[in-house]
């Protein structure tokens, strides 16, 4: 398996991984935006404002979004669930919790 860029807890209560390779090509390497923003992503999952199923692949992908970026903008986290991993496939920011989402399926809890 290729390197392990990190490993995050989600509140639905299972670790995500992401990989170096899929860092590398297809997160900061197609969107430079999210060059050295890596705790942008892992707070995502780690302390999302919520998480959906995916409206293109509901069975098997969340949806992970936090307001933490800047400009207000949201993180949105794409990850990929099996019964063996969950792992980051893409990652991005945008100004709306919107785009190819599903079933609300966790809103962060407020205080």
């Amino acid at each position: 398996m290729d390197d392990i860029l990190f490993v995050a807890t989600s509140p639905l209560g299972f670790d995500v991984t992401c990989l170096q390779s899929t860092w590398d090509d297809h997160i900061a390497g197609r969107k430079s935006v999210m060059h050295n923003k890596q705790a942008l992503v892992v707070n995502a999952i780690e302390n999302p404002v919520s998480i959906h199923s995916s409206g293109t692949h509901p069975d098997n992908r969340d949806v992970y979004f936090a307001n933490n970026a800047p400009n207000d903008a949201y993180t949105k986290v794409v990850v990929e669930n099996s019964d063996a991993c969950h792992l980051v496939v893409s990652s991005w920011l945008q100004k709306e919790i919107r785009g190819n989402i599903g079933e609300l399926k966790y809103v962060k809890p407020k205080l």
